[in-house]
């Protein structure tokens, strides 16, 4: 229990810190650094690259030598990065900073289930998952207001200042980890380590049980988790003329009862439902919440348009708290026991992916086709995730992991 408690309290830590820098980083560069609009895109489009790119091979080392191993300088690189964009004063040292934080995060996040399973066991991966989501969501509100209140007061220094204890909240992170994460208890340590072979990190791409696992990623990330943060504050302010204040409200909701119903519906979850069912009734209630987005945007009197924007982003925060506790128990199910890293990779792989595909996907269509488009590209998302959910369901049996497939050796 006590180590339980010191991983969440340094994982909460390192979430403050991540919270200082999130919504500052992309105006330090353009305002004090004075880089270009072209060159912020450049800084983000490279962290974002590097980390799709390393993520299959971490994945692959990370069922080699355990996830402690990568874990560690993984962090080491994420303690770097801050410190680098602390002193940047050119183009060249953002650059630096992209790549380190790129490789930094692609290998962290590869390693991410593994180092959960080997901590709190199989069974405890989706209570650790949607323990760490709640505990991100408060970690990113109040370092956001920190790091703003920094900026306020020492102005220039402020961002600077934000930086370092960036750096320093995952030194506390990094050290805990190094104290709780026992080197040979790894998921993969009771069977064969695969020998290091590249081919490997493409094995969970051709486990065709596996691969409508991967989709649902995709599905819930692209059409759901993602669109928060990247299209719907443009859709509700230029489709449904709501002010800034309005698109504030329905962050805030949507922060506020994720916070209040992620214990519940993670104990539910572990308990009661089980992981396939809290994906299914995620998919099931963000496609009931497109009715009230639909009407958010015209319904004419302006009560109703805030009650409905309201509940919509209730039943997206709905969605979110069943997601958290429910993915990653699936992937340490169905993956084989020596393969856990290049799985979980995998489904991290898909996350990046969604993740950027889904501002592209939504604007091209909101484009073409307007907002009756673009509901209904979220409403076929959510169902191609239940019909992959469903295939899932039936070729991987409860309880039963996947065959490794040949990896040539």
């Amino acid at each position: 229990m006590r180590r339980t408690r010191a991983y969440y309290v340094g994982y909460g830590v390192s979430m403050l810190g991540s919270g200082m820098v999130l919504p500052i980083t992309a105006i330090f560069l353009r305002s004090e650094v004075g880089l270009t609009i072209g060159q912020v895109s450049v800084y983000f489009a490279l962290n974002a690259i590097l980390g799709v790119l390393v993520n299959p091979f971490a994945g692959v080392a990370c069922d080699r030598y355990g996830p402690k191993a990568l874990v560690v300088p993984a962090v080491g690189l994420q303690v770097l990065t801050p410190l680098v964009l602390a002193v940047t004063q050119s183009f060249p040292t953002a650059v630096l900073a992209a790549v380190l934080s790129g490789v930094g995060n692609g290998v962290f996040y590869a390693c991410l289930t593994p180092l959960i399973s080997s901590l709190f066991g199989p069974e405890g991966v989706g209570r650790a998952f949607g323990n760490q989501y709640q505990i991100a969501n408060i970690g990113y509100v109040v370092g956001a207001v920190a790091s703003s209140g920094l900026v306020e007061r020492m102005d220039s220094a402020g961002y600077r200042v934000a930086f370092v204890l960036n750096a320093v909240s995952f030194v506390v992170y990094g050290l805990l980890v190094v104290w709780m994460a026992e080197p040979v208890k790894t998921a993969g340590s009771a069977a064969r380590r695969p020998s290091w072979n590249l081919r490997s990190s493409w094995s969970p791409y051709r486990d065709l049980r596996f691969l409508p696992l991967i989709a649902v990623q995709f599905c819930v990330v692209a059409f759901g988790l993602s669109q928060m943060e990247s299209v719907l504050p443009l859709v509700l302010r230029d489709y449904g003329g709501f002010p800034i204040f309005a698109i504030s409200l329905y962050i805030g909701i949507n922060a506020s009862v994720v916070l209040v119903l992620q214990t519940p519906v993670t104990r539910l979850v572990g308990n009661r439902w089980g992981p396939l069912r809290g994906l299914r009734t995620a998919l099931a209630v963000w496609g009931v919440s497109i009715v009230f987005g639909i009407l958010s945007l015209y319904l004419d009197a302006t009560v109703a348009k805030f009650v409905a924007l309201a509940v919509f982003a209730l039943l997206g925060a709905v969605g979110e708290a069943l997601v958290a506790p429910s993915m990653q128990p699936l992937v340490v199910e169905r993956a084989p026991k020596d393969r856990l890293g290049a799985y979980s990779a995998s489904i991290s792989l898909g996350h990046g992916f969604a993740a950027a595909a889904a501002p592209l996907l939504c604007m091209a269509v909101l484009g073409g086709l307007g907002t009756p488009g673009y509901w209904a590209l979220l409403g076929a998302g959510y169902g191609l995730g239940l019909l992959s959910l469903r295939l899932y369901a039936r070729t991987a049996a409860p309880g039963t992991p996947s065959p490794a497939p040949p990896d040539g050796r």
